[in-house]
């Protein structure tokens, strides 16, 4: 799907793929687990032809996945899917051989797959998946070209055989007492990224984040906080000190919760912002969980206005 009017030129014909996937529906055991209706976790390989062999190739992704149920019946229900992987594409930019493909610029890219449809059990096992699917390549402006690929499919999974979960005492759990409500997070974040025009260097950009949430709800979490930004990359292109901060911004958080990890969507307004390359809104998604006590790590994707900044691996400490 071309979602910028320069990349029309690369859809040639339609895309194709398969998944190979193994899951299991999570045992009870957890208080996630019933929150969200015992959903179902697992993992995949998957394969996808482009449509345009010589320009952008095929691409082989593995991934991690949840499936919720948005509603459910005795043997079938409405379910959202949500999966995350590496994916290796075997045609990506080069300034020689392949200078057309301004959609990806590296051969390793994150791949995100999001779909939402019904799924029916049948007999002795089998189950039937229709879904409508949105899949995106991106490496998070690492090496551009970077506009990244979006692909929108239909799916039909069927699952084979089903194999047992363990019964851990789910019939029996009892609730998870109430956390405490409200809570404030420091972060600090590193990643790396390049500019515009393809083969400029790649810079370092650092981050600060302070958040303090509110938790309404087992399933969710609001928050307001601050980032201090220091872009390497800003600083070079403008000939200023490497260690000047550049950008400070505010922001507002949405989280979901399963327990010890969180997925989170956050956009930010930059309150002081001395060159304005990429406008006054940026935003972040990503999860975070936590290692050791109040001591988090977390993976996060910073854009601006959908075009990728960079990708930002952090520490962080809830207090």
């Amino acid at each position: 799907m071309p979602h910028n009017s320069t990349m029309k030129y690369l859809v040639s014909k339609p895309a194709y793929g398969f998944d190979l996937i193994f899951f299991r529906r999570t045992a009870g055991n957890k208080n996630w687990h019933h929150i969200y209706r015992k959903p179902y976790v697992g993992a995949g390989l998957h394969y996808m032809n482009f449509g345009n062999p010589t320009l952008l190739g095929q691409a082989v992704s593995g991934y991690a996945f949840i499936d919720f149920y948005v509603n459910r019946n005795k043997n079938s229900g409405f379910i959202y899917h949500w999966g995350e992987g590496i994916a290796y594409i075997t045609k990506p930019f080069e300034s020689e051989t392949n200078n057309l493909n301004i959609a990806v610029g590296s051969h390793i890219n994150v791949f995100i797959d999001l779909s939402f449809g019904y799924i029916w059990t049948l007999r002795n096992g089998i189950m039937l998946k229709p879904s409508l699917s949105f899949t995106h390549y991106s490496n998070g402006s690492f090496k551009k070209p970077n506009l990244g690929i979006n692909i929108i499919n239909a799916k039909l999974a069927i699952n084979l055989k089903t194999f047992p979960t363990k019964n851990n005492k789910s019939d029996v759990y009892a609730p998870k007492k109430e956390e405490r409500k409200y809570e404030f997070q420091t972060f600090f974040m590193a990643g790396l990224h390049q500019k515009d025009p393809p083969m400029s260097p790649v810079y370092e950009v650092y981050s600060l984040r302070g958040q303090s949430n509110y938790k309404f709800s087992n399933k969710h979490a609001v928050g307001l906080g601050i980032d201090i930004f220091n872009d390497h990359a800003l600083n070079a292109l403008n000939g200023e000190s490497q260690n000047k901060i550049t950008r400070t911004g505010l922001f507002v958080a949405y989280s979901t919760l399963f327990d010890n990890v969180s997925f989170a969507g956050q956009v930010g307004y930059y309150i002081n912002d001395k060159y304005n390359n990429d406008g006054k809104i940026y935003s972040r998604f990503g999860f975070s969980g936590k290692v050791y006590q109040g001591i988090s790590a977390g993976i996060y994707l910073k854009t601006h206005f959908f075009v990728a900044d960079n990708i930002e691996f952090g520490i962080g400490y809830t207090f």
